[in-house]
C-alpha cells in the first residue's frame, strides 16, 4: 500500500494553474480570482473521493468523510492554498496533495477508518491579501473574531468583511460548518505535511523529518529620529544620523540571536524618507523580525531589542520610538504523535531526524487546542516563497506513506491522547 509520486505531481500541478503570474512563480492570494478557481477545484476533488464540503464564514474550506465510528473524533489533516506574490507551487499545496493522496490510497484499498477523517484547507495562511497571517486557523479555533478582521483591509483597499462575505456567495451552494450534523472540533489529532523551506534536511540527506515545535516569532517596528545635515561637512562625531542606529542595533541583535540555538532575527524592511545621498538620514524606519523555539529565549528578545535601541539612540542624540505589530510565541507539538511519526519514518525511509520548524505554519495554532505533528520534506536548496521552490514528489510519497501507517495505527487506538 504505497503513495503514488506521480499521482501527487499531477494534483499540484493542476493546483498551480490557478495563478495570476505564469512563468514567473505563483500568486495566489486569499480571495483572489485564481483562489476562488483553486477552492472550486479542490471541492471537487473532494467529492471524487466521497469526501463531503463545507466552508465556514470566512471560506476555510473542510472535507469530510465518514468513518464507521461516527461519533469518534475526526483525524484530521490539512494545510492551505494561498500564495504569497511570485511564490512557489509547494508551500501549503504539498499539505493538500498529500491528504488528497491518502485518502485515495485508502479508497483503492476498500479501507475505511473507524474515526471520521476532515481535510481542512485554511484561508490567510500568508497573510499577504489582508496582512493576518493564519487567519484561517485563528478563525476556526476561536483565536480571531469579526472584530479581528473589521479593521483589516484587502490588499491596503477594500473593506475585508465585504470582500469575504462576497467570496463566500460564490459558493453558497456549499454549506457551512454549523450545517454538518457534527462539531468540526470535534478532533482526535491535526497532521500536517509541508516543505521544510529550509537547507536542514537536504544538508542531512533525510527525505522525511518529524518536527518537534514551531518558533514563535515577532515583528517590532522602529522609527528613529535625527537631524538631516550636509554628509561632508557635519563631523562624525557631531551626527544625529538615524541610520547609524538602525544599523549597530541590527549587529547587536544578530549577535544576540546567534548566542543562541534556534534563534534568528531579521530586519527585513527599512526606509529612509526623503534620503539622499549626501545627506545625513533624519529619520529612518525599519521592522525587526524576531524568532525562537525557546519561549524563554523568545521572551527576552523584544526587551533586548527595545534596550539596544534605546541604548544606541542615546549615544549618538537621536530618539526612537517603536512598536510590536506581531507576538506569537513558540508551541512544542505532541510528544505522542512525534513518536509515531518517527518510528513509522524510520521504518519506511530507514532514516528521520526531529528539527523544528523557524517558519510558522496552521500547525502552530491548532497545537494550541489539539494533539498535533508535521512532516518536512526537504525544499532543494532550501529555497521557498520564490518561483525556484522545489521539493521532489518522491519524497512527499514517502511523507504519505508514513502517513497512512500513522493513521492505521491512530484509528486502531481507543482512546484519545
Amino acid at each position: 500500500m504505497k503513495a503514488d509520486a506521480k499521482r501527487i505531481d499531477r494534483i499540484l500541478s493542476d493546483l498551480a494553474q490557478y495563478n495570476s503570474t505564469p512563468g514567473m512563480g505563483i500568486t495566489r492570494p486569499s480571495y483572489s480570482k485564481e483562489y476562488r478557481e483553486v477552492c472550486h477545484a479542490l471541492i471537487r476533488m473532494m467529492s471524487d473521493l466521497g469526501m463531503h464540503p463545507f466552508m465556514d464564514e470566512i471560506g476555510n474550506v473542510l472535507g469530510r468523510k465518514e468513518g464507521k465510528g461516527s461519533c469518534r473524533p475526526a483525524i484530521s489533516m490539512g494545510s492551505h492554498l494561498d500564495t504569497v506574490r511570485n511564490g512557489g507551487k509547494f508551500d501549503g499545496a504539498a499539505g493538500i496533495a498529500c491528504a488528497l493522496e491518502l485518502l485515495t490510497v485508502l479508497k483503492e484499498n476498500h479501507i475505511q477508518l473507524d474515526h471520521p477523517f476532515q481535510l481542512f484547507c485554511f484561508q490567510e495562511e500568508e497573510g499577504t491579501a489582508l496582512q493576518a497571517g493564519l487567519l484561517g486557523s485563528r478563525w476556526f479555533t476561536g483565536e480571531a473574531t469579526e472584530k479581528d478582521i473589521s479593521p483589516l483591509k484587502y490588499e491596503n483597499k477594500l473593506d475585508a468583511l465585504q470582500v469575504i462575505r462576497e467570496f463566500r456567495r460564490d459558493f453558497s451552494e456549499i454549506p457551512s460548518f454549523d450545517s454538518m450534523g457534527s462539531d468540526p472540533r470535534d478532533i482526535r489529532c491535526f497532521l500536517e505535511v509541508h516543505i521544510e523551506q529550509g537547507p536542514v534536511l537536504e544538508s542531512k540527506g533525510v527525505q522525511v523529518g518529524v518536527v518537534s515545535a514551531i518558533a514563535g516569532s515577532s515583528t517590532i517596528e522602529v522609527t528613529v529620529s535625527g537631524r538631516s545635515d550636509h554628509a561632508g561637512s557635519t563631523p562624525m562625531d557631531l551626527r544625529s544620523d538615524t541610520f547609524e542606529v538602525a544599523a549597530r542595533a541590527a549587529v547587536e541583535m544578530y549577535e544576540y540571536a546567534r548566542s543562541f540555538p534556534s534563534t534568528v532575527a531579521t530586519v527585513g524592511r527599512i526606509e529612509i524618507p526623503g534620503g539622499s545621498s549626501n545627506r545625513i538620514p533624519g529619520k529612518t524606519w525599519f521592522t525587526m523580525d524576531l524568532r525562537s523555539s525557546d519561549r524563554e529565549i523568545m521572551d527576552t528578545m523584544i526587551p533586548h531589542a527595545v534596550h539596544t535601541l534605546e541604548r544606541v539612540a542615546a549615544e549618538n542624540g537621536t530618539h526612537v520610538e517603536f512598536s510590536t505589530s506581531h507576538f506569537v510565541p513558540p508551541v512544542g507539538l505532541d510528544p505522542e504523535l512525534g513518536r509515531i511519526l518517527l518510528d513509522k519514518t524510520a521504518e519506511i525511509t530507514g532514516n528521520t531526524m526531529e528539527l523544528n520548524s523557524g517558519a510558522a505554519h496552521d500547525s502552530l495554532v491548532m497545537a494550541k487546542y489539539f494533539p498535533t505533528a508535521m512532516l518536512f520534506v526537504p525544499s532543494r536548496g532550501g529555497r521557498s516563497h520564490c518561483p525556484e521552490e522545489y521539493s521532489d514528489v518522491t519524497d512527499l510519497a514517502l511523507a504519505v506513506d508514513v502517513l497512512i501507517e500513522a493513521v492505521l495505527e491512530l484509528d486502531r487506538q481507543i482512546e484519545q491522547f
